[in-house]
C-alpha cells in the first residue's frame, strides 16, 4: 500500500515510496517508523475508538490521464458531532440528524477548493497535527492562521506578517491566550517608561502628594504645575518612538511563529492530558480559543504597573 501525499503526524513530512513507514494497528495511522519509535505510541492515540484513518494517495496512473494533468482530489469527508455519522465536506448539516457543521470541517473544504489543490495535502496535516484539531484550537480564524501556518513550512520561514499582532501589539497576545509574550512586551514598555521619565516629574508627583496631605493648596499646585509642566527630552522622545515600533514590527513578523510554537505545544501537551475523545475535544476548545476579557485586564494592569512605577522611580530620584 502507498502513502504518497500523504504525512507523518508526527514530523509532518510527505511520505515517499522509500520510507520506511509504521502502521498504526490501532486506528491505521501511518508514521515513519524514526517517529513512531520517537513517540512510543500512535500520534492519534488520543482519537482512538470510533477514529480511522483516511489514506488519501492518489490512485496508481492507469496509462490513460495525459502526461502534466491534474489527479482529481479525493474528496474528504466530516464527521458529526452529534450522530457520529459521515458527511459530504459541502454539506452545511449533518445529513442523518440536522446538526450543523463543526467549524473545524471548513478547514478542510478550503484546503480542496484553493485554485491550487496541490498546495496543501488533501489530509490538511499542520506540523504534524490533523488541521481539524488545530482549528478546534484555534477559534476565531482558524482557516486564515492554518494557511499562514502551512505557508510558513513550505518557505521553512519564521517569519510570516500578522497585521492584528503589529497593530495591537500585547492586546493580541492576551486575546490569543499568549501570555508569557504579552507579558514580556509588558514589562519592556514599564522599562522604556522608566527611562523615559520626563524632567520634573518627581517634583509633579510630589506637589500632587502635598494637595492630597493639605500641605499644599490646589491654587498653589496648579501655578507650580503650569510653570513646571514635565517635558521629555528629545532623545527621550526618539528612545520611546523607537522602542514601541521596534517591538510593533517585530511581533508583526514573528507573532505567527509564536503563536504557532504556541499551538503545537499546547495540543500535543492536551493529547497527554485527555484519556477519551470527548475530553480530548473539550480541553481544546477550553484551553485554546481566545479570550476577551484578558486584553481589558492588561490594559488595566499596565495603566497601573506603569504609573506606580514612574512615580516610585521619579521619587527616588528626586529624594
Amino acid at each position: 500500500m502507498t502513502f504518497r501525499n500523504n504525512q507523518c503526524p508526527v514530523c509532518g513530512r510527505t511520505f515517499t515510496d522509500e520510507d520506511d513507514i509504521v502502521v498504526c494497528p490501532e486506528c491505521g495511522t501511518p508514521h515513519h517508523r524514526v517517529c513512531w519509535e520517537q513517540y512510543g505510541h500512535c500520534a492519534n492515540r488520543a482519537r482512538h475508538g470510533n477514529y480511522q484513518y483516511v489514506n488519501t494517495a492518489p490512485p496508481e496512473d492507469d496509462g490513460e490521464r495525459e502526461r502534466g494533468e491534474k489527479r482529481p482530489s479525493q474528496r474528504l469527508e466530516w464527521t458529526c458531532k452529534s450522530c457520529g455519522r459521515e458527511n459530504p465536506v459541502d454539506a452545511e448539516s449533518c445529513e442523518y440528524c440536522g446538526a450543523p457543521r463543526p467549524f473545524a470541517a471548513r478547514v478542510r473544504m478550503a484546503a480542496e477548493t484553493m485554485e491550487d489543490p496541490g498546495t496543501v495535502p488533501p489530509n490538511v496535516m499542520v506540523d504534524g497535527i490533523p488541521a481539524e484539531e488545530e482549528a478546534q484550537f484555534i477559534g476565531p480564524g482558524a482557516t486564515r492562521y492554518l494557511f499562514r501556518f502551512i505557508e510558513m513550512d513550505k518557505r521553512d520561514a519564521k517569519v510570516s506578517w500578522n497585521w492584528g499582532a503589529a497593530l495591537f501589539g500585547p492586546f493580541w497576545c492576551f486575546y490569543r491566550k499568549m501570555y508569557s509574550v504579552g507579558l514580556l512586551y509588558l514589562l519592556v514598555m514599564v522599562i522604556v517608561a522608566i527611562i523615559c521619565i520626563p524632567a520634573g516629574f518627581g517634583e509633579y508627583i510630589k506637589g500632587a502628594l502635598n494637595l492630597m496631605t493639605g500641605t499644599m493648596d490646589y491654587t498653589s499646585l496648579v501655578e507650580y504645575i503650569s510653570s513646571n509642566s514635565p517635558t521629555m527630552a528629545p532623545w527621550q522622545e526618539a528612545v520611546s518612538y523607537a522602542v514601541r515600533v521596534v517591538m510593533s514590527i517585530a511581533l508583526g513578523l514573528f507573532g505567527n511563529y509564536l503563536y504557532r510554537g504556541k499551538v503545537k505545544k499546547s495540543i500535543l501537551r492536551i493529547r497527554e492530558l485527555a484519556s477519551d475523545m470527548e475530553t480530548y475535544y473539550y480541553l481544546l476548545a477550553r484551553k485554546g480559543r481566545v479570550s476577551i476579557a484578558m486584553p481589558i485586564l492588561f490594559a488595566i494592569l499596565y495603566g497601573y504597573i506603569q504609573s506606580f512605577a514612574m512615580m516610585g522611580f521619579a521619587l527616588l530620584l528626586g529624594l
